[in-house]
């Protein structure tokens, strides 16, 4: 949605989020971000409801008009959600600035994007740490590694994500030398949906772990890789 021009994960403000505070630039950057996030959800709004209007209107009969008023609904359903986005979105923003708290979530990294396709595209962008969900920015999306064990600072009402610590990797075993791949071999067998943040994590840490022992790693041992044919 929003794009930012300021530094997503700004470490001098680090200590100051460690005691559960937002600091002061934090504070003014975010209040400057209220309306460009109001803008972003409205301007869809009213693309997508202008989409469902024409939809639902037309009147010339056409074989397949049931799929005509099946998108032009779906149209409205996104419309709603992103005016309902604004209400309460921009609100609870305000609140987390107003009490300045901020909490910390930490875990494994997942990162995904999730796109509206039609006539009005629109690209949202997800990180999941802890079972929980937080939508950022493509600037703070790009920002964040692509795996690892981090710490997300986020305000509590809007889930806002306000800075990000990279914390080091889960200890891994001794005798843990098997390739990412193979250390991911339990999860793959239950399928996509097996393979969690956490596993990820845990594939990374023995990926890291072996480049620092051998030097440049294969490609076959990097997470979501596999071996060539031979």
């Amino acid at each position: 949605m929003a794009q930012s021009t300021f530094d997503p994960f700004p470490a001098a403000d680090l200590d100051t989020n460690r005691t559960g505070r937002l600091a002061d630039d934090q504070s003014k950057r975010f209040g400057n971000l209220d309306w460009a996030i109001r803008k972003d959800y409205f301007i869809l709004a009213i693309g997508c409801a202008a989409i469902a209007a024409i939809l639902l209107t037309e009147s010339e009969p056409a074989p397949n008009s049931w799929i005509r008023q099946l998108a032009g609904a779906g149209f409205g359903v996104v419309a709603a959600f992103c005016l309902y986005r604004v209400a309460t979105l921009c609100d609870s923003l305000m609140q987390d600035l107003r009490s300045r708290r901020v909490e910390t979530v930490e875990g494994a990294l997942g990162k995904r994007i999730h796109n509206i396709g039609g006539r009005s595209n629109a690209t949202f962008y997800y990180f999941d740490v802890a079972g929980k969900s937080f939508e950022v920015g493509s600037a703070t999306y790009d920002a964040a590694p692509d795996a690892g064990i981090v710490r997300l600072y986020v305000l509590p009402r809007s889930h806002t994500v306000v800075n990000m610590e990279r914390l080091p990797d889960r200890p891994v075993a001794e005798s843990a030398t098997t390739s990412a791949t193979e250390a991911l071999a339990p999860e793959l067998v239950a399928g996509p949906a097996g393979v969690t943040t956490e596993s990820e994590g845990r594939a990374t840490a023995i990926w890291n772990r072996r480049r620092g022992s051998r030097g440049r790693p294969r490609v076959s041992d990097r997470p979501g890789c596999r071996p060539p044919a031979r």
